[in-house]
């Protein structure tokens, strides 16, 4: 198994095949993604992640970390 500080991965049979599993755990802090000299923020819905707007980013930081 490899573990980073938040995300932990695995490989596990299924129906035959390997599989891997990645557990991300949440981080007691905001997480800023950059790519290309630009800070993003992105908020889990569901499974995927979607990117937030300043305003959106701020407001969901506060509502989550405060």
């Amino acid at each position: 198994m490899m573990a980073t500080a938040y995300t932990h991965v695995t490989f596990e049979e299924v129906n035959g095949k390997t599989v891997c599993v990645i557990w991300v755990d949440d981080s007691p802090d905001p997480v800023y993604f950059e790519a290309d000299d630009e800070e993003k923020f992105y908020a889990r819905s569901g499974s995927s992640s979607e990117p937030l707007g300043i305003q959106d980013a701020n407001q969901y930081v506060q509502q989550n970390w405060n």
